[in-house]
């Protein structure tokens, strides 16, 4: 593989890791989930920052975890 293609599957991978972080969050506050995923939801929220506070250290956790995983993402875009 190319740079640009080792590149372009880092950032797919980074963007899917957020993701499911995602989930793992709403999961966690009993949100319902198939209704986020199926109107578009996640694709929405994977472009924006987590700025909600969370409600346990575990749940703080993967919002830093993911926050980390957009500017990642950001940079090799």
């Amino acid at each position: 593989m190319n740079l640009i293609n080792t590149l372009g599957f880092i950032t797919i991978s980074i963007l899917l890791i957020r993701v499911i972080l995602l989930i793992k969050i709403d999961s966690r506050r009993k949100r319902n989930i198939l209704f986020k995923f199926l109107f578009g939801a996640y694709a929405f929220e994977a472009m924006m920052p987590i700025i909600r506070k969370p409600e346990s250290e575990g749940e703080a956790t993967w919002v830093k975890v993911a926050n980390i995983c957009l500017v990642v993402f950001m940079r090799f875009f």
